[in-house]
């Protein structure tokens, strides 16, 4: 602390969590630890426009990867968090719902944020779904631009190799149900008419043998990245967390709740350690993407978090920090 009391900065520490592995119950021997919390900022701070919106600390002191003596901790003012809020994102949410069994530290603001937590949902998750989206069209083996690239390697496998595409009317099959559809596309440019598969245009004056290589090349290079990435145990962790998060999702929407340690922890640990074959992984997030889109369907959340009651919270216990931290400084500085 400085021997200048206008120097001083003063923080209120709102709650401080365990989360992480440990909270979802997969954590593994060399698990490090992680903590995430809430904080109001220095009053000084709050009036002059300057509050950090976050606080983080690492008690890392090598130079490789955290060990299972290290402690990662980010705390977010109130104001971010509740931005995350109302984001929808997926630490925020995970904070709400972290038993008490894992919390380190909390004062009464926590408490009254729980008992308004059924105000903070929302069915409009786009960090849930968009992170397992993300992941699954990353990692799947069997994804839409796949099934797309096949089915058009089927259908142009049964002509002549010296046909012209044009000339098989490839346009009369670009229009379907199913999903992959929307990566086939018949294309007019200055250049003529094309045939786009996953971003990849042929010519319609061009052979089918010709078609066949470019889209067949495109096909193994999709199978050969997934097939790196089976290999590679990061991309297993990023399973772990798209999965544990479209499950979260689906719990979330169709109960209003999240539950940790997570049910499913034992499925979680063995994506995270790779003893589940790679082609079940991607069909399981896969799955769960249009497991998420139909549990937002028939969701009875609210479409949005209720804004008012967060801006009104930020702003009451702000003018409160900003009221106790000028009439501290008046007392200090009348016995400096």
């Amino acid at each position: 602390m400085s021997d200048n009391p206008k120097a001083v900065v003063r923080v209120k520490d709102i709650v401080r969590m365990q989360s992480g592995s440990k909270v979802y119950g997969c954590a593994l021997p060399t698990s490090d630890s992680d903590e995430i919390g809430v904080f109001i900022p220095d009053g000084r701070q709050i009036v002059l426009g300057t509050p950090p919106t976050t606080r983080s600390a690492n008690t890392k002191t090598g130079d490789g990867k955290n060990t299972a003596a290290d402690t990662d901790s980010t705390l977010y003012s109130l104001k971010r968090f509740f931005e995350l809020v109302s984001q929808q994102q997926v630490v925020a949410m995970d904070a709400l719902f972290t038993p008490p069994e894992f919390i380190i530290s909390k004062n009464s603001i926590w408490q009254e944020i729980l008992d308004n937590r059924s105000r903070l949902l929302s069915k409009k998750m786009s960090a849930f779904v968009g992170y397992a989206k993300a992941q699954s069209s990353r990692y799947s083996l069997r994804g839409d631009r796949m099934l797309a690239l096949e089915r058009v390697i089927t259908y142009l496998r049964a002509y002549a190799p010296n046909s012209e595409l044009g000339a098989i009317h490839p346009e009369t099959w670009t229009v379907g149900s199913d999903k992959f559809w929307e990566f086939i596309k018949v294309v007019d440019n200055e250049q003529g008419r094309f045939l786009e598969v996953c971003g990849k245009s042929v010519g319609f004056t061009a052979k089918v043998k010709y078609a066949l290589d470019i889209f067949e090349n495109a096909h193994k290079d999709y199978g050969t990245r997934a097939k790196l990435a089976a290999q590679n145990g990061g991309d297993f962790k990023a399973c772990y967390h798209a999965y544990r998060i479209s499950e979260e999702a689906k719990e979330l929407l169709l109960t209003g709740h999240i539950t940790f340690p997570r049910p499913e922890a034992s499925i979680l640990l063995r994506i995270r350690q790779g003893e589940l074959p790679y082609e079940e992984v991607s069909e399981m997030l896969e799955e769960g993407v249009q497991e998420i889109l139909e549990a937002q369907r028939i969701s009875n959340l609210p479409e949005s978090p209720d804004s008012s009651f967060m801006n009104e919270f930020v702003y009451r216990h702000y003018v409160n920090k900003i009221i106790d931290d000028h009439t501290n400084d008046n007392i200090r500085l009348r016995s400096f």
